[in-house]
Formats: structure tokens, sequence, C-alpha cells
């Protein structure tokens, strides 16, 4: 994909990075038309059907920045994944902080 496109997707679950003493939140979702998204519900679906994989993304973003010659990156949760409905109530309440800090630039 490209930076910028939107495409329709399943929310599976969330990992909480932390960058810079920050929550830096990781939504792990599936395209709504890949195949193997009728058998993913959840993050432990994944496991199931693309064993490994959710080691490999939590790797990837804790070294990422090493390449920047940037220390390594922590977890919140002890690197553990959360659920579909954790990573709901975290959107619905990181778009709530949105709106409010919207509504107070247009409002002016």
């Amino acid at each position: 994909m490209k930076i910028g496109e939107i495409k329709e997707v399943k929310v599976l679950g969330i990992l909480a990075l932390i960058d810079s003493n920050e929550t830096d939140w990781k939504v792990v979702t599936i395209q709504t038309s890949d195949p193997l998204s009728i058998h993913l519900k959840n993050i432990n679906d994944i496991e199931l059907h693309i064993p490994g994989l959710l080691n490999y993304v939590r790797r990837w973003f804790k070294y990422y920045k090493s390449a920047e010659e940037k220390s390594t990156n922590s977890f919140g949760f002890q690197g553990e994944f959360q659920s579909r409905s954790y990573a709901l109530r975290i959107i619905n309440e990181t778009h709530q902080f949105w709106k409010k800090k919207y509504m107070a630039k247009s409002n002016s």
C-alpha cells in the first residue's frame, strides 16, 4: 500500500509500543479483500493461520530504529498483543481525543 491510501480493513488487535516515553499504538488489521480475512477474527487467530507472524512483527517494532543508531523500543503489556475488543476501545478513545483537539483548533 502507498502512504495515505485508504483500504477497508478488519481490526484484529493492537500492540502498545513505547516510543520516547509515549504509547504509540500499532493496530493490527487485515484487508477485508484478503481471502484469509474470513478466518481471522481476533489477534489469536493470526498464530493459528500464520504461525510466527506476531513474533516477527513484535521483533521488527522493537529493533527498527536501531538501524538509525537509536535505542530499541519497548512495549506496554510486556509486549503482548491485545484483543480486537481492546483495540476497538483504544481506537474509539484516541479518535475522541483527536476530535476534541480538532474541534478546538477549528473553533479558534
